[in-house]
């Protein structure tokens, strides 16, 4: 028999000969059988499967007493200073003021805090996640640059 038989008949659960997408029906009318969903995506599982994986939140006490870090509330109030630190530096160009040093450098405090402690709180597992990794490491170049330069 072809695969496409045997899919069709429900012998072959996991062989595919499409790629689905809108796809309800193969090319001979047959229903096509319902991909296997996971919660996982491929790098993770691939990773699971081989026993590299690094879960990210470890119970171990340096981490425990820094789940706050996760927190809505903290993620609310570093939204409420990225955003402030936009408004701030807007102004800046177009007001003078000796404030403005002193302003920098209390961002750039809270900046180097808010780093420190996600680094803390997820070790390496911060530049290594899938979703954010990108974003994080673009925050660790922004913010080492600011401490180089003022600091």
């Amino acid at each position: 028999r072809s695969q496409a038989e045997a899919v069709a008949a429900g012998r072959d659960e996991y062989s595919y000969t499409l790629i689905r997408s809108d796809l309800e029906e193969d090319r001979w009318g047959h229903e096509l059988p319902e991909m296997p969903r996971h919660d996982l995506g491929m790098r993770q599982r691939t990773r699971q499967f081989y026993g590299t994986w690094i879960h990210p939140q470890q119970d171990d006490a340096s981490s425990s007493g820094l789940a706050w870090v996760d927190s809505g509330i903290f993620q609310g109030i570093s939204g409420i200073v990225i955003c402030s630190n936009a408004i701030l530096i807007g102004l800046e160009t177009d007001l003078d003021s000796a404030l403005w040093f002193y302003v920098d450098q209390l961002l750039l405090c809270f900046f180097a805090f808010e780093l420190l402690v996600r680094l803390l709180r997820h070790g390496m597992q911060f530049f290594q996640n899938e979703e954010d990794g990108m974003w994080n490491f673009f925050d660790f170049a922004i913010v080492c640059s600011g401490v180089f330069d003022q600091w």
